[in-house]
């Protein structure tokens, strides 16, 4: 898994943050759906994504707490 790593002390790292969320999206506007779903295609993997990113459209709150879904994925 690329996202573990298993440390000299033994014990598990969690790593790669690159794709972390960095701004908040409360009402996407229509004009920028296109845009937002290129991002979120260009910078996550489809197996992490929380279900607000599966359909932009339906207006759901995007902020950190998809982060959070995407790392209970990892642990999972």
């Amino acid at each position: 898994m690329q996202h573990l790593l298993l440390g000299e002390d033994h014990n598990y790292k969690l790593v790669n943050f690159s794709h972390v969320t960095t701004h908040r999206y409360c009402k996407i506007k229509s004009d920028e759906l296109e845009f937002i779903a290129t991002e979120i295609k260009k910078h996550t993997c489809q197996g992490y994504r929380a279900p607000e990113l599966i359909d932009i459209a339906q207006g759901s709150v995007i902020d950190e707490k998809i982060d959070v879904f995407a790392g209970g994925v990892v642990l999972f």
